[in-house]
Parts: structure tokens; C-alpha cells; sequence
């Protein structure tokens, strides 16, 4: 005998599913639960620094940007990133990954994603820029 769930339990079920879903979507608080600004982005590319203050890039920053690094090889070999330049910009481990999208949707889409825990992350920066510089 299957168990059947009753409409109460699964109206529950799907609301608790939707919130799961939308906190995961839409990260929009910091640490301290404050709501996070994500400055407005119109373009189609951007860049994306790890930096050091005299003692190396932090774990933290390395490990974000290796991981944006491989989403973005992903996208460009489906055709969504058009241009990605990554480059070491000084002697202890400072990168620089400039990308270049198909279009602003994705653009967009893509630094709504990486913006807010890159606040989080110390000596991590992203900036709206051309990638032809």
C-alpha cells in the first residue's frame, strides 16, 4: 500500500520546495543578513581580479576564481562566451580573467551571480569593463 500525501502536506511540500529553491536562486543577503546591492550591468563583458597584499593571493579568492574559471570554459564551448583571457598580473599569484559574452542577458546574468559572494571574498574584485583593452 502507497502512502498518499493530503492536500495540506503537499501544498507544504511544494512551498517548502519553492523556498528552498528561491534561496538558492537568488542569493540576496550577506553574512550579516543585510540585503546585498548588485550594481546595475548593462555591457557584455567584464573582468574578474584576484589580488595580494605582499603575502599571496588568499585560498578563498584562488578557489573562486579557478571555480568562475571553469563555468566560463563551459560557456564558451557552448557558444555563450565569445572571448575569455585569463592572465597572471604580477608575482604572486594576481590573475586577471576577462570575459566577453554573446550578448548583455547572459552578461548580466553571470556577474548577478559571481557579484555577491565576491563581496564576501577578500582581494576579489569584479568589474564591469571591456575586454578589448
Amino acid at each position: 500500500m502507497s502512502k498518499r500525501f493530503v492536500p495540506q502536506q503537499l501544498a507544504l511540500f511544494c512551498l517548502s520546495c519553492m523556498v528552498l529553491l528561491f534561496s538558492v536562486i537568488v542569493p540576496n543577503a550577506n553574512g550579516n543578513n543585510q540585503p546585498v546591492e548588485v550594481p546595475s550591468f548593462h555591457g557584455k563583458s567584464f573582468a574578474v581580479y584576484i589580488l595580494s597584499r605582499g603575502k599571496g593571493v588568499p585560498e578563498e579568492a584562488r578557489r573562486f576564481f579557478d571555480s568562475i574559471y571553469k563555468d566560463l570554459v563551459t560557456l564558451e564551448q557552448s557558444g555563450i562566451v565569445v572571448s575569455l583571457k585569463k592572465e597572471r598580473i604580477g608575482l604572486e599569484g594576481e590573475k586577471k580573467l576577462c570575459v566577453e559574452f554573446t550578448d548583455s542577458k547572459n552578461a548580466r546574468m553571470m556577474f548577478k551571480k559571481i557579484h555577491p559572494p565576491a563581496l564576501e571574498i577578500d582581494l576579489f574584485n569584479i568589474v564591469s569593463e571591456s575586454c578589448s583593452k
